[in-house]
């Protein structure tokens, strides 16, 4: 399937969100971030998967389902044989104290390869400025990507 990674500043994650929901109508999608992104909001997304913790911010009424060390967030009838069909799925390590989804590396990401027909994966972490400058080692664009998008905000221009 494809990997989409975007880079660049001011607007990254609604585009995302946005290809989210037209991919979605073509089948499995999966949401992740090599950097960090807010969590989004509860409409935004089917289900939230988290490969290390979920920390405080879940609480006790949550939907949660231990799969190993995997822990899956308001996911109704998770399986590993049932695909994720028309649904948009969040995957990072963690969740932070900022309600943020920290990233996932390489092996994560090859580790649910097989499982999505799009990876929409966010590459890099503009702290909500509209214009960014990159250092040397960024952004952090995964090995797996087909199609890198940049994103530029109009009010850079």
């Amino acid at each position: 399937g494809e990997k989409i990674s975007i880079v660049g500043a001011g607007g990254k994650t609604t585009l995302m969100f946005i290809l989210a929901e037209e991919l979605k109508k073509r089948g499995r999608v999966l949401i992740t971030t090599t950097t960090k992104i807010y969590l989004p909001k509860r409409n935004q997304y089917n289900c939230l998967i988290l490969k290390d913790s979920f920390g405080d911010h879940i609480d006790e009424e949550s939907k949660y389902i231990l799969n190993g060390n995997i822990v899956y967030v308001y996911c109704e009838n998770i399986s590993k044989t049932k695909k994720p069909d028309g649904e948009i799925h969040i995957y990072g390590s963690s969740v932070n104290g900022e309600n943020k989804v920290i990233g996932i590396d390489d092996k994560s990401i090859s580790n649910i390869l097989n499982n999505y027909d799009y990876i929409l994966i966010e590459s890099d972490g503009a702290k909500e400025k509209t214009l960014k400058a990159w250092k040397e080692d960024d952004p952090v664009v995964s090995n797996f990507t087909s199609t890198t998008i940049g994103v530029l905000s109009g009010e850079a221009l």
